[in-house]
């Protein structure tokens, strides 16, 4: 794509998807050497949908008041800041660290539900109208294949690691 802010759309949602895998391998890492727990591992995936699931239903509600850029600004500096702050935790942990990484998981997910649409509506605004479905398929496949292949990748040294 040859729009300069379809490109940095693009590349900033490869980084955020690429931080999320990073987070999460690291998260399910700690979380299962702190309690040993299948529970507490499936609770990851199942919050993380729910949580999505509910920010999408209010997506609407927060698109509508403000302007695009602005919500994914803004959802992309909380999600930073809210991983900074669960970086911070993490040195501290103890047994009930898998409930707190529980909550903030939510409060993420709650914040990508709300980007994800963003991005894929900021994309008419970036691109002509002959070239937009190209576009979404770009913004929506390369990230989450990359993000997949690198996923697979950190989680089979890990499982080797062990």
């Amino acid at each position: 794509m040859k729009n300069k802010s379809f490109r940095q759309l693009w590349i900033g949602q490869a980084f955020a998807n690429l931080g999320d895998i990073f987070y999460v391998v690291g998260l399910i890492s700690l979380i299962y050497a702190l309690t040993g727990s299948a529970l507490y591992l499936s609770l990851l995936p199942f919050t993380t949908t729910i949580f999505r699931f509910i920010s999408s239903l209010l997506a609407p509600l927060i698109i509508d008041r403000f302007t695009l850029k602005r919500i994914l600004v803004l959802s992309q500096l909380w999600k930073t800041i809210l991983l900074i702050i669960l970086g911070i935790y993490i040195t501290n942990f103890n047994q009930a660290f898998a409930v707190v990484a529980l909550i903030f998981i939510a409060m993420i997910s709650l914040l990508d539900g709300v980007a994800a649409p963003v991005s894929a509506a900021l994309t008419p605004q970036f691109v002509p109208k002959e070239e937009l479905i190209r576009a979404n398929g770009f913004l929506n496949v390369i990230p989450d294949n990359l993000c997949l292949r690198v996923a697979t990748w950190f989680c089979f040294i890990n499982i080797h690691q062990q």
